[in-house]
């Protein structure tokens, strides 16, 4: 009961709230975490005993054990003679447990002689916070469906904790083969359902969202992985090697230990076992780590990206099995693994920076290709023929090639991130300052939902007179384009827009956004605009913004009054923009008809004793 007494009281206040309908209180929160002991603290509570004329405490066992008859029995060996109402108002807002005892820590910490001592013990302490009964957890467990517990035990390959990309995870889980996606159902729609479940069961914290809400990263709690690799290692499905404590072994004496092996380096305890098990998946997050030649049954491949590697010192000819391969940098002997291999649907080489490699065009040989991700020093070629079940591609493209007859290769693409740069002089290409190239076509892209073009290299990219956008798009981002204000009044106009992120895209000095209806679906809007001086904006324009960012508007002085009254905005950051926008952003908060807005503030001459409210997570 550390630090949950207000939690108690929160919850005695609601039960004597004077209603004359009896409540259900919901109490929520990971396994383990003190659910069960809040809520008998405060059913033994004297002042709860004195209020109600019955009380009763009944425990609901696992599905598999579940009986009405002998719950009932419980139910009624629990309380007195009395007659027992059943009014049940629904509808009530759930109480969640916090996982930080701040309180807690602050007074034992001030107690403490070495401050960094005391950090440490806690820690030690926290690693084990929400393992109170092993038990629950162990049933919460094994609750779960076939589907669930692999994607569950799976997130022991990460390192504790492990801040995860979901959209990365997603990718893996594919190419496991744990998505069996319902008919006339995408893989990736399937799995992130997978993910909801386990989050709403409370067994993944949920560390970002992205802009339309979706759960963009997301972690394990400490005492949850634990649990989560003893599980997997006594399947012997998992081998996490701590090369701390094993630095004397070699990884080739761990590969026909387990179905999936993740090397890594952390200073708390981890297990290794032994088994017969062929591995399937090796992961890899450690620097420099030592390479062995992999089993040829392997699927997955990955290397962390704050990994640098200088060369692959091992073949990797023969992987026809692998589905997943992502790493830092190209390797000649990665030609031959991707153009020969059937069975490859995921590709990430995320290296960025200069200079620019030229990548072969075997790269699109592989028939199911579902994801190519590559950084932007990576260049290579349109493919011959048409890439039917690419959804994603990221790649570094001449302007040359932005054109419909490359788009049409791409008939189901989904996302689609562009890195202009150009190996030829922009003369040689009709490219100037004074003589913009063109991008054009993406209406003939009719899947398409993300989008963004980054130049990063000043080729002066522009958008036609008549520039059409997929009526599908949700996600737009242009940073470094030359783009003018009809282009911006076009994009208004898109009907399922939710995010717009404009990256120092608009040299305009004015922007009267006067169109009706603009924006109608929009929910974040990043506007990086330096020579703006004038922006209009009409009254049924951003109805369904919630966050407004502006970056750099040295010349804007003044946010439009219509903000004021968009009903669901809630949050607006500033950062390294004119003092006088801050007053105007304050002013709007004061002003509010609605609710609160929460201000964010950035800049030299700020510091955050002049933030108002909940700081925006920029």
């Amino acid at each position: 009961m550390v630090g949950r007494h207000c939690d108690c009281t929160l919850i005695k206040n609601q039960l004597f709230s004077g209603s004359s309908e009896q409540n259900i209180i919901l109490i929520v929160g990971m396994v383990g975490i003190g659910k069960t002991t809040v809520a008998r603290n405060v059913y033994e509570d004297p002042s709860v005993a004195s209020y109600f004329d019955v009380r009763a405490w009944v425990t609901i066992p696992p599905r598999q054990h579940y009986s009405s008859t002998r719950m009932l029995s419980q139910l009624l060996h629990s309380i007195t003679p009395v007659e027992v109402p059943n009014i049940i108002k629904k509808g009530s807002t759930p109480h969640e447990l916090s996982m930080q005892l701040i309180v807690e820590v602050a007074k034992r910490l001030s107690k403490c002689n070495n401050i960094q001592q005391g950090w440490k013990k806690i820690e030690k302490e926290l690693e084990s916070l929400g393992l109170l009964d092993r038990n629950a957890l162990s049933v919460s467990y094994d609750m779960l469906p076939y589907h669930l517990k692999v994607c569950f035990l799976y997130f022991g390959v990460f390192p504790k904790r492990k801040k995860i990309l979901v959209k990365m995870l997603i990718m893996l889980w594919i190419a496991e083969g744990f998505v069996n996606p319902l008919k006339h159902k995408e893989f990736e729609d399937e799995a992130y359902e997978y993910l909801q479940e386990l989050t709403d069961r409370s067994l993944l914290l949920i560390e970002d969202r992205s802009c339309n809400g979706k759960i963009r990263t997301c972690r394990m709690h400490s005492a949850l992985h634990s649990f989560c690799i003893g599980e997997a290692q006594k399947g012997g499905i998992l081998c996490a090697v701590n090369t701390q404590q094993h630095s004397g072994l070699s990884l080739k004496a761990f590969t026909n230990s387990c179905r999936w092996l993740s090397a890594y380096s952390h200073s708390f305890d981890y297990y290794v076992l032994f088994g017969t098990n062929i591995p399937c998946s090796i992961f890899f997050f450690l620097e420099n780590p030592e390479m062995f030649v992999p089993p040829k049954l392997l699927r997955v491949l990955a290397f962390d990206t704050s990994i640098s590697l200088q060369r692959m010192p091992v073949q990797l000819g023969g992987l026809v099995f692998l589905r997943y391969l992502s790493i830092t940098q190209w390797f000649e002997d990665l030609d031959d693994v991707v153009s020969n291999n059937p069975n490859l649907e995921t590709l990430v080489v995320s290296g960025n920076g200069a200079p620019t490699v030229h990548l072969p065009s075997s790269i699109w040989k592989p028939p199911n290709l579902r994801h190519l991700e590559l950084g932007n020093s990576y260049m290579v070629d349109p493919p011959s023929a048409d890439k039917n079940n690419l959804q994603t591609l990221s790649w570094v493209v001449r302007p040359i090639h932005c054109r419909q007859k490359v788009y049409n290769k791409f008939p189901n693409i989904k996302n689609l991130k562009i890195f202009l740069k150009d190996d030829i002089e922009p003369s040689h290409i009709g490219g100037s300052c004074s003589n913009p190239i063109i991008l054009d076509h993406f209406d003939f892209l009719e899947g398409l939902e993300k989008l963004s073009i980054l130049d990063s290299i000043g080729l002066n990219a522009a958008l036609p007179e008549e520039c059409v956008y997929p009526l599908g798009l949700k996600k737009l981002k242009l940073s470094g384009t030359n783009i003018s204000e009809r282009d911006l009044n076009v994009i208004a106009k898109l009907p399922q827009l939710e995010v717009l992120k404009l990256e120092n895209a608009f040299h305009g000095t004015v922007w009267n956004s006067l169109s009706k209806g603009g924006f109608p679906v929009l929910v974040f809007l990043l506007l990086e605009a330096k020579e703006l001086k004038q922006w209009v904006v009409g009254q049924k324009h951003f109805r369904m913004l919630k966050h407004l960012v502006l970056r750099s508007c040295n010349c804007l002085e003044q946010i439009p009054e219509c903000f004021e009254r968009i009903p669901l905005l809630e949050s607006i950051g500033l950062e390294g923009c004119h003092s006088s926008l801050a007053a105007s952003a304050k002013e709007l908060q004061q002003k509010r008809r609605f609710k609160d807005v929460k201000i964010k503030i950035l800049g030299p001459e700020y510091d955050d004793s002049q933030n108002t409210h909940t700081e925006l997570c920029m």
